[in-house]
């Protein structure tokens, strides 16, 4: 019986050990671990837009108030680096282009910012995770009109998201991601042009927010052990 129990209580120890092994070394994301995406990213934006003109010495404002739709087709660009078994911090840089309903301006977009990930699952060849980020957004909108004539107004401000996303690994080293993250800019007027000279705001004010869903899908390298 004694030995018995001893052999029943090593094979459990064993048993023990190579679960613990499994668990510690089949992991998506660890410490060092370094991750690229690389994505495109299709975004439907609720946006309103707020102008005001100071009229006069005597303080008067006439304000006017539009509320539209806009879709965003960016490019993610998006760097991690593993923390711990359920942590990564990076950042993110989207260059892309932005439509409104009116369709018909030129119009360029540019998102960055530092967005932290938690590996809510995280197995070794698939991960849920759950993010977060926050930083800057511009916004570059061209105008023309007839003669020749065209004015160009740039917007820069805040951004903030959360969203869950999935990365499943082929092998070790290269997979697909996809996510899905709601997102809210608040963008300020900072500049405009006309004909490429810069106009005055001294009497003007103009002020647009966006908030909207962006749908992910590209590429996932893993470089670790």
């Amino acid at each position: 019986m004694r030995i018995l129990s001893e052999l029943v209580r090593r094979s459990g120890l064993m048993l023990v050990g190579l679960l613990w092994s499994v668990v510690t070394s089949a992991q998506v994301n660890k410490a060092g671990t370094v991750h690229l995406g690389l994505s495109g990213s299709l975004g439907l934006h609720a946006t309103t837009y707020v102008e005001k003109q100071y009229l006069g010495i005597l303080g008067l404002v006439q304000e006017s108030t539009t509320h539209d739709g806009a879709v965003s087709w960016t490019f993610p660009i998006d760097l991690q680096v593993g923390v711990a078994k359920v942590l990564s911090a990076g950042l993110y840089l989207e260059p892309g282009v932005y439509l409104d309903s009116s369709a018909a301006k030129s119009n360029a977009i540019f998102i960055a910012g530092l967005a932290p990930r938690f590996y809510l699952v995280n197995t070794d060849h698939f991960a849920w995770t759950l993010l977060l980020g926050g930083g800057i957004g511009t916004l570059q909108i061209e105008e023309r009109y007839s003669g020749g004539n065209a004015r160009t107004i740039y917007l820069s401000g805040g951004q903030l998201r959360i969203g869950t996303g999935v990365l499943v690994i082929f092998g070790r080293h290269v997979g697909l991601q996809a996510g899905l993250k709601y997102a809210y800019y608040d963008l300020p007027l900072r500049k405009s042009e006309y004909n490429g000279q810069e106009e005055s705001l001294s009497n003007y004010d103009g002020h647009l927010t966006a908030s909207g869903f962006h749908v992910d899908l590209g590429l996932a390298v893993r470089i670790g052990k």
